[in-house]
């Protein structure tokens, strides 16, 4: 397992190399820059502005230049936001986007895994039937979609909780449902499908043939084996939920790191837009090694690899 660690944890840094690369050369290949307004400033001021942010050096060495500060947790001044650096924002943005991406994880796992040991209990039932169909709207369902539907039904139908902010706990919910709800569709196909298999083993008859109850065989024995599918997709899925917030974030006006991401975005923030992905990017994979683990402790079988 030390071995296994480590190679991943060395595999991350060429990926976080690309990750900067491939994003600080587009992001300079999109017309506009962080500097230009409706009313254009002075060649002078254009050039003392440019010479402050290192923008007049050559492309090649702005790049060189920022792999090194990077690499010394320097992700650089934000162009459009003065007075603070990219870090102090990440810092400050990326617990309310991880905060975000906990709940809607939980309202996934809540609903995904008990949806789908419901529909395993009862295959091909009307049961069954109904909740993977219900599955299935979820994934067809993308957030852009089912966060306005929410909010017209559940803040200005019926009144009950907030339209946007993140303020109380009743801001939390709606953002949160938006969120995991395409996530937890998938994991309760997941989630059937890994017990189904699950219960159909020879072990589990024979704990049927020792007169176990239902209840002990689903819980001790049959779980932990049918749930190894919702592990190995826990990996991209908590990757999915804290770095894919951009679209809810805006639309619930949530001041969380994806927000921040639209806006330097829209206002050509090179380094907001470059730092955001670089931190999204090792989130991402210190998430996947994370899950990896937990599989392979669920299955002996995989702590060879």
């Amino acid at each position: 397992m030390t071995g296994f660690i480590l190679r991943r944890l060395l595999e991350i840094i060429p990926v976080l190399l690309a990750v900067v690369t491939i994003t600080f050369f587009l992001v300079r290949l999109a017309p506009g820059g962080p500097f230009d307004s409706e009313k254009r400033l002075e060649p002078k001021a254009q050039a003392q502005i440019e010479a402050f942010y290192r923008l007049d050096r050559p492309l090649h060495r702005q790049y060189l230049d920022y792999l090194w500060d990077a690499a010394r947790g320097d992700l650089g001044p934000s162009y459009r936001k003065t007075g603070r650096t990219v870090t102090e924002w990440v810092v400050l943005r990326l617990p309310v986007s991880m905060e975000l991406g906990l709940y809607a994880l939980a309202v996934a796992l809540a609903i995904g895994m008990g949806a789908g040991l419901l529909a395993a209990l009862r295959p091909n039932s009307l049961l069954d039937h109904g909740v993977m169909s219900a599955a299935m709207l979820g994934i067809c369902l993308p957030g852009f979609v089912l966060g306005p539907l929410l909010t017209l039904v559940f803040s200005l139908w019926m009144g009950w909780l907030p339209v946007a902010g993140w303020i109380t706990p009743a801001h939390k919910i709606l953002p949160a449902v938006t969120l995991g709800a395409m996530y937890a569709a998938y994991i309760a196909r997941m989630t059937r499908g890994g017990m189904l298999e699950t219960l159909s083993q020879d072990f589990i008859r024979t704990a049927r043939a020792k007169g176990l109850t239902e209840a002990r065989i689903l819980l001790r024995h049959a779980l932990r084996g049918g749930i190894q599918p919702v592990v190995a997709f826990l990996g991209p899925a908590m990757a999915g939920l804290f770095t894919g917030s951009f679209v809810v974030e805006t639309i619930f006006q949530v001041p969380g790191l994806g927000r921040e991401f639209v806006e330097a975005a829209f206002n050509r923030d090179y380094t907001m837009v470059t730092g955001t992905v670089l931190v999204y990017a090792a989130l991402v994979a210190l998430l996947n090694l994370a899950a990896d683990l937990a599989q392979a402790w669920l299955d002996p079988r995989a702590r060879g690899l």
